[in-house]
């Protein structure tokens, strides 16, 4: 992992958490807050018997090249909402990091038989949930294509 400074133009090292091996587990790289965070896809979410969830995550400090801070984030009631753990088509919602409003941001991997997929939001503060609209981005027939979901981009088509 590297940062680029923009005035100086200079390149550092961000060394992983202590005990993270990012050549094992399938991490990949949010926004969490603000701030980057890493989370293991591969291990996922942990369920406990009454339905909740927890997401735990690496947080980066705030202008560190070293510290991380663990989180371990409570998603009430979960199980009942998202359906989850997945079916036989891998079918679930990954961590994809937070949006402006605070909320956590969910979304699955592959498109669903229909070619469509919900992307889920929790607000962590009034353990709620919202899910979006169906997206349609394929047609039927499609149920192993994957997909990535990018928070806060924006495009900006400029006429030429």
């Amino acid at each position: 992992m590297m940062s680029f400074h923009i005035r100086t133009e200079d390149f550092r090292p961000i060394l992983p958490p202590d005990g993270v091996d990012l050549n094992t587990g399938v991490w990949r790289f949010v926004k969490y807050q603000g701030e980057i965070a890493l989370v293991d896809d591969e291990k996922g979410l942990t369920y406990e018997p009454n339905g909740d969830a927890y997401l735990q995550t690496w947080v980066r400090l705030r202008y560190s090249f070293k510290d991380w801070e663990m989180k371990r984030i409570l998603i009430a009631k979960w199980r009942t909402y998202a359906h989850d753990p997945p079916n036989e088509y891998g079918y679930y919602s990954h961590f994809r990091g937070t949006v402006g409003t605070g909320e956590l941001v969910f979304a699955p991997i592959r498109v669903t038989e229909d070619g469509s997929l919900d992307v889920i939001l929790y607000d962590t503060t009034t353990q709620t949930f919202r899910k979006s609209s169906k997206v349609q981005l394929l047609g039927g027939g499609h149920e192993d294509r994957s997909v990535e979901t990018f928070l806060d981009h924006v495009d900006c088509p400029v006429p030429i």
